[in-house]
């Protein structure tokens, strides 16, 4: 039985988010969404993920402060950070 690569995409904005998981979902990646940190925090508690891509600008813990406070409790996980911004 294959292994289903399980992605966690983290990102305010609704629309983002939503086509990141249809583009991941389409390559049959399992895919969950958070609309903060805080949200994304609380589903890494209860779930297994092997990567998540963060935006770096989030209401609340921006991205890179979550990964930082991630990575210990998770060193199996990739985190990828991105942005919009310039």
């Amino acid at each position: 039985m294959k292994k289903t690569f399980r992605v966690l995409i983290i990102d305010d904005e609704t629309s983002i988010r939503h086509s990141l998981q249809s583009f991941f979902e389409d390559y049959e990646f399992d895919v969950a969404t958070a609309a903060s940190a805080e949200q994304a925090e609380k589903l890494l508690a209860e779930q297994y993920f092997d990567a998540a891509i963060v935006d770096l600008r989030l209401p609340g813990m921006n991205g890179d402060v979550f990964i930082v406070k991630a990575y210990p409790k998770y060193p199996h996980m990739a985190f990828l950070i991105y942005t919009g911004s310039v």
